[in-house]
C-alpha cells in the first residue's frame, strides 16, 4: 500500500470518529471519482406525537464532503497564520461549480500530518494520539471562474484555508457554518 493511500484511511478514519462523536451518519460515495468521498449529514431526535418516547431521523440538511490528507511540508503557513494548500484544478472547479448551483454544499476538508510517517499515529494505554489536525474550506463568494484562463495552463492551484477553520469535535457549529 502506498503512502497516498495510507493518509487516506488516516483521514477517513479520523473524519469518522469526529462524525460519530456529533451524531452525524456518513455515507461513502460509491461513483467514483466524482469530487465526493463522503455524504454526511446530522442525526435528528424527535418526540413521538403518538405513544411517546423519541426517534431518530435523517435531518434534511446535507454536507458532500472532499478528502485531502497531506504532511505539513506540502503546506505553507502564510504570514497571518492561514495554509497554503494546492489543489488539483478539476478538485477547484468541483468546489467552485458546487458553490454556485446553491444545493447540497461541498466542503472540502485537508487533513495535515507530521512530515515524518513514524509520528502520525501513536496507542497508549490509555490514548490513542493522532497528530496534527484537519481543516475545513468551502468556496468562498470572493472566488469565480475570473481565472479560468489561468486555470487551464495549470495542474494545480492554490488555496487559502483560513487557521480558524480548524476541525475540532465541536463539528456541528462547523456543519452550521458550512450549510449557511
Amino acid at each position: 500500500m502506498d503512502d497516498n493511500k495510507v493518509k487516506e484511511i488516516i483521514s477517513e478514519a479520523f473524519f469518522s470518529l469526529v462524525l460519530a462523536k456529533n451524531r452525524f451518519k456518513s455515507y461513502k460515495s460509491s461513483s467514483g471519482d466524482d469530487g465526493v468521498d463522503l455524504l454526511i449529514n446530522p442525526i435528528i431526535t424527535r418526540v413521538r406525537t403518538y405513544g411517546g418516547g423519541t426517534s431518530r431521523i435523517d435531518s434534511p440538511k446535507k454536507i458532500d464532503i472532499q478528502l485531502k490528507c497531506t504532511t505539513e511540508n506540502k503546506v505553507t503557513v502564510l504570514p497571518n497564520g492561514n495554509l497554503r494548500y494546492y489543489l488539483k484544478v478539476k478538485n477547484y472547479e468541483d468546489l467552485l461549480v458546487r458553490r454556485d448551483e446553491k444545493g447540497v454544499p461541498l466542503a472540502l476538508i485537508v487533513f495535515v500530518l507530521p512530515d515524518k510517517e513514524d509520528d502520525w499515529l501513536e496507542i497508549f494505554h490509555d490514548q490513542l494520539l493522532l497528530r496534527r489536525c484537519g481543516y475545513w474550506y468551502v468556496m468562498p463568494d470572493t472566488e469565480s471562474l475570473v481565472r479560468s484562463e489561468v486555470l487551464k495552463s495549470k495542474s494545480n492551484i492554490s488555496i487559502e484555508i483560513l487557521s480558524k477553520n480548524k476541525l475540532t469535535l465541536d463539528f456541528k457549529t462547523i456543519f452550521d457554518k458550512i450549510w449557511k
